[in-house]
């Protein structure tokens, strides 16, 4: 909480000699006054903006003996010899009496209020001590006060006897006034010390980022390993009496680096520290000890501390990703998880390099860290180095660089062996898928549909993910001449050579999905009637196809009308 000091009230006293004969048009009640009047603070330039109402308080749970309310009053009327006197009232907000028993603490004189030299304006003191208010109303101990339960009112007393109440004011409206706030009742406040010992924010200095003009555009906080250094800070909202005591726990993870200094024309005090080489830990910095004074009693501040990460551990990783096979025109995307935060550094970047299989690969590149800084991907783009050149067989991949955010580096052998054999040039022509269907029940003719199972097997490691496609002939007819995959990866049969040649299409849906070599048993839609020879080919998941069958996988299959 930002230091409060006891301040002096400006109260301007406004008397008003117009009464309104329309009750509705009357908030001060004049009607029922002989003279009204209006008690206001003022703020020094005449406007509510410097107005502090809630400026006299006390601390009920420690008390000195000397706490007084007080402010400084200004009587403003033609006629400047009306004011007799303003008693000062007390009472509580809350209270078994209706409305709260209103007790009369003192009357301060007329004569006590004086014109300055220079204005005709009379001017003067008016305070009670809050010994008074306690006695007058028998409270003894005001710790059991909540804070905004006692009042101090004030009315003004003129010279032909007539009285204007604190109460004279009933119009919320006049409290929203641009030149004054009405004084007649106002809050002394009780309120714990605790609420105002000195606070600091408190923060570390991080690491100078700056841009090609030299210019700072950022102070990232990282992690420190061994030998580095950063400044801890922190900050009050007001002067305090003396330095905070600033120290570490565990002491062993830094090393303070000279005193505890205060940044010049500020509230701010900091520690410059290096982390030692003992821990990788959280540091905690505590700032204790600094006082200031208000109401006469030393409040000593509220202890802060600010967290330090000190990592002398290196990053360890946790997964590699870079996917299986890659074939033509294909992407693979390599992934490194690890257990902490990277360093974002161009320095520090983890770099990834592809080579192999007659491709034309890619040399320390670096690799992309994400968002949450616990992850670096790359993805690379299959690329023969010159045409015809790509060869089946895994590609070579190799890591340098890497650290985490505290600059440790990566054990760059342990993603190097992981990311041996794991991603697989994959361009080798497939073999024939199988088609199998039960001849013995039989149990494959659905009317409509054939019911049925595809497999495929690679000798060469590749891959056995794809589709299968087929097409339904009429029995000993002659094998198709060819097959492709249009844009909408339809397969595209076509039958016959030369000006007979025609062609099939076979949507892709009616091809078969097979994963990791097997399809289970599916449906698929033939209404062809008769007996029928089946012929397939299989397109993987990496695009290669296999060749059209010397033979038809199936043979002489009944499909009943």
């Amino acid at each position: 909480m930002k230091r409060i000091m006891n301040k002096i009230i400006v109260l301007t006293m406004v008397v008003v000699a117009v009464a309104c004969t329309d009750d509705s048009l009357d908030p001060f009640r004049l009607s029922e006054l002989k003279k009204g009047s209006l008690l206001a603070l003022r703020g020094s330039d005449g406007t509510a903006g410097n107005l502090d109402p809630d400026a006299n308080f006390f601390f009920r749970d420690n008390l000195t003996g000397n706490e007084t309310f007080t402010y400084v009053a200004d009587f403003i009327s033609e006629d400047q010899t009306l004011l007799s006197g303003v008693q000062v009232y007390a009472r509580l907000a809350i209270s078994n009496e209706p409305e709260g028993a209103r007790v009369l603490i003192k009357t301060v004189p007329g004569s006590a209020f004086v014109a300055p030299s220079g204005t005709t304006t009379r001017q003067g003191t008016v305070s009670v001590t809050l010994d008074e208010v306690l006695t007058a109303m028998s409270l003894g101990n005001p710790d059991t006060l909540s804070r905004t339960n006692l009042l101090i009112e004030s009315d003004i007393e003129l010279t032909d006897g007539t009285i204007v109440p604190s109460s004279a004011i009933v119009n919320s409206g006049l409290f929203a006034a641009s030149a004054f706030f009405p004084a007649h009742q106002l809050n002394y406040y009780a309120e714990e010390s605790d609420d105002f010992r000195p606070e600091a924010t408190s923060k570390l200095a991080g690491e100078v980022v700056t841009n090609a003009d030299g210019e700072v555009t950022s102070r990232p906080v990282f992690p420190l390993k061994a030998g580095a250094r950063d400044t801890v800070m922190f900050t009050f909202s007001d002067a305090v009496d003396a330095p905070p005591v600033i120290s570490f726990s565990p002491a062993s993870a830094v090393t303070p680096i000279g005193a505890v200094e205060q940044l010049e024309d500020t509230d701010t005090y900091y520690q410059i520290f290096e982390a030692t080489g003992v821990n990788t830990t959280a540091v905690t910095a505590t700032a204790s000890g600094s006082t200031w004074e208000v109401l006469e009693i030393t409040l000593v501040m509220k202890d802060k501390t600010q967290t330090i990460n000190i990592d002398n551990t290196p990053p360890q990783l946790v997964s590699l990703e870079t996917g299986d096979l890659i074939g033509r025109g294909q992407l693979a995307t390599i992934t490194a998880k690890f257990n902490e935060k990277m360093s974002s550094k161009t320095a520090n970047r983890l770099k990834v390099s592809v080579s192999g299989q007659g491709q034309e690969g890619v040399t320390d590149q670096n690799m992309t860290l994400s968002s949450d800084g616990l992850s670096l991907s790359y993805v690379y783009l299959f690329k023969e180095a010159t045409e015809g050149s790509a060869t089946q067989g895994p590609l070579t991949i190799t890591f340098t660089g890497g650290a985490d955010e505290a600059s440790n580096a990566l054990d760059v052998s342990v993603l190097n062996t992981a990311a041996t054999g794991a991603l697989v040039s994959d361009v080798a022509t497939p073999d024939e898928p199988t088609l199998d269907i039960d001849e013995i029940t039989p149990d494959y003719d659905y009317g409509t549909q054939i019911k049925w199972t595809a497999g495929q097997t690679s000798g060469v490691g590749g891959s056995t993910t794809g589709r299968v496609y087929w097409i339904a002939l009429a029995a000993g007819d002659p094998a198709p001449t060819g097959f492709d995959i249009d844009a909408d990866e339809n397969g595209v049969w076509t039958i016959g050579t030369g000006e007979d040649a025609t062609t099939s299409i076979q949507s892709f849906t009616a091809s078969i999905p097979v994963s990791s070599g097997s399809s289970g048993t599916v449906f698929s839609p033939l209404t062809k009637n008769g007996d029928v020879d089946i012929w397939a080919v299989f397109v993987s998941s990496t695009g290669n196809r296999s060749a059209i069958p010397a033979a038809a996988q199936l043979t002489s299959v009944t499909m009943e009308p």
